[in-house]
């Protein structure tokens, strides 16, 4: 179906105001696929910064920032900071305002939680609890190979308690008769 730009500029006013309403629930208000209207908005806010400079550098920059893949560590940690510190009514207006969706907003914020705990290092230990380590350490092996041994031992005992067994037992069958 065509929309007359009129029709479209009005749409996108409703959804582009700070208290507007998102593309879903514009959507089924007034009965227009959301992924139209997200369109639109992304349209009209790509033509809003096309018009608002003149220089081709800064042009390429804005239209690659409006991509939130593109976005840098900084700024994305700058907006997880900000969207914690609103109010829960004013997230959609923030995240309309800055293109992201929700889901791109909690993916940022648990990766960076999730840096913040893989940086969590041990404490460092002094020189006397390294040199104890290592000498409980060496005393383990030590203590270790002497165990391994003394098994062998044993081991050895039994099988040469069976042979010896073998060879008494005819033995003693013999000078029974």
């Amino acid at each position: 179906m065509k929309y007359s730009d009129g029709f479209k500029s009005n749409m996108i006013r409703r959804m582009a105001d700070p208290e507007g309403l998102s593309a879903s629930a514009l959507s089924q208000e007034m009965g227009i696929p959301q992924q139209t209207l997200s369109r639109w908005l992304q349209d009209a806010s790509v033509a809003n910064d096309l018009n608002s400079t003149s220089i081709p550098g800064e042009l390429e920059h804005k239209v690659r920032q409006l991509r939130p893949q593109d976005r840098t560590p900084e700024e994305k940690l700058r907006m997880v900071a900000e969207a914690e510190s609103m109010p829960e009514d004013q997230i959609g207006a923030f995240l309309r305002r800055n293109a992201i969706h929700d889901a791109q907003l909690c993916d940022w914020r648990n990766l960076m939680l999730n840096g913040l705990q893989q940086s969590v290092r041990p404490h460092p230990k002094s020189p006397v609890e390294t040199l104890m380590i290592r000498t409980l350490k060496m005393e383990l092996s030590r203590k270790d190979k002497a165990l391994a041994e003394a098994a062998a031992i044993l081991l050895l005992q039994k099988k040469v308690q069976s042979i010896w067994a073998e060879e008494d037992a005819p033995t003693r069958k013999r000078s029974a008769k």
